[in-house]
């Protein structure tokens, strides 16, 4: 039996779905599970023990290579994927591009969600649809790729693995260095962040306390720049690592970590598959979507429209308005969250404080 699970989305997301791989090498005994993501993404799957080939869509190449260029690449995409003979392909989300590769895979079974609109509104490429539904936590719709085969995932653990080379590194960072607060503020989406001075005013409180804070971003000139205008803020001195991991590395600094603080983004996921509890606020983002997802639970606790919601080792905070969680890019999409802005720090500090001392 060879199965594909494709997921064009960020690395979050990729790692989300990484729940699908231990419960299909349960169903199908002795089968290959090949997934097919986005460039960026493959390090949220390698070294998986139930993975066993990930491919990568590189949409810069894609992009770079103009219109006949990008044409061409995704049809040798598209071959490749037919000669590996799938006889189940499995689509996680919207979108057409997935669609056409479960098309022409040539798979007996074909997995996907119903689209509400597009070429494949008027004929489905699957054999088999499924509906998100809104208070879902993408996990468990995920999982729902299963049970509309008629299977009950068994398992519910999002994991991502790391090797011992990535230890090595932040055994060499940190040096003696080991009670600390992993502190990821920034996501590629500022809108879903808190401001500087926040962040600034966060991270005092923690290093006040006696933990050391290690802050971490993407090797982005954005992300970058806002730890710098973070760091002015500050009165303590954090350990800054802003640009200097690798995904599999964030990982490994997440598994030594008391606690995990920061934004609604990926490196949050990350540390929630180390079992790391995590603390982090909300925006325009649902927590019943979205929320660090506890590795021991078997059903979300994230089933509040807002306002401060758990799960197991984890608590997110989101304000109680009406308007929240709004989906949008900001304020009237003005990519500025008052929502996040205006958020009184006093709950999060006594949240840090109980996990700290607990």
């Amino acid at each position: 039996m060879k199965i594909l699970v494709i997921k064009f989305r960020h690395i979050g997301d990729v790692l989300l779905s990484s729940v699908l791989a231990k419960n299909l090498k349960e169903i199908y005994p002795g089968s290959t599970v090949d997934y097919l993501v986005n460039a960026e993404s493959i390090d949220m799957l390698t070294l998986n023990p139930n993975i066993d080939n990930v491919y990568g869509y590189d949409r810069k190449k894609a992009k770079k290579s103009g219109f006949l260029g990008r044409i061409s690449y995704e049809l040798s995409l598209f071959k490749n994927i037919i000669k590996n003979r799938y006889d189940i392909v499995i689509n996680t989300t919207e979108g057409e591009r997935g669609g056409y590769i479960a098309m022409l895979s040539g798979a007996k079974t074909k997995v996907g969600i119903a689209a509400k609109k597009g070429i494949f509104s008027k004929f489905s490429p699957y054999t088999h649809e499924f509906r998100l539904t809104l208070f879902r936590h993408i996990v468990e719709s995920n999982l729902d790729t299963l049970r509309i085969l008629g299977y009950e995932p068994t398992s519910k653990a999002v994991e991502l693995f790391f090797a011992p080379s990535d230890d090595e590194k932040i055994d060499a960072i940190l040096g003696d260095v080991q009670d600390f607060v992993h502190f990821h503020p920034a996501s590629r989406w500022f809108f879903k962040c808190l401001s500087p001075a926040q962040n600034g005013e966060i991270i005092d409180f923690i290093e006040a306390m006696g933990t050391k804070v290690v802050l971490t971003a993407a090797p982005d000139a954005k992300e970058k720049k806002m730890i710098d205008e973070i760091l002015f803020c500050c009165k303590s001195s954090p350990i800054n690592l802003s640009g200097k991991l690798t995904l599999k590395q964030l990982a490994a600094l997440s598994s030594r970590a008391k606690l995990f603080f920061g934004a609604d983004t990926a490196a949050m996921h990350i540390a929630a598959s180390q079992n790391t509890p995590c603390i982090a606020v909300f925006g325009p983002s649902g927590v019943f979507n979205w929320g660090a997802w506890d590795n021991d639970a078997n059903i979300s606790g994230y089933t509040q429209k807002n306002d401060i919601q758990r799960m197991g080792r984890h608590t997110m905070f989101q304000v109680s308005w009406d308007c929240a969680p709004c989906g949008r890019d900001g304020c009237e999409g003005s990519k500025v969250s008052r929502c996040l802005l205006e958020y009184p720090l006093q709950k999060i500090k006594d949240e840090i404080a109980s996990k700290l001392r607990g």
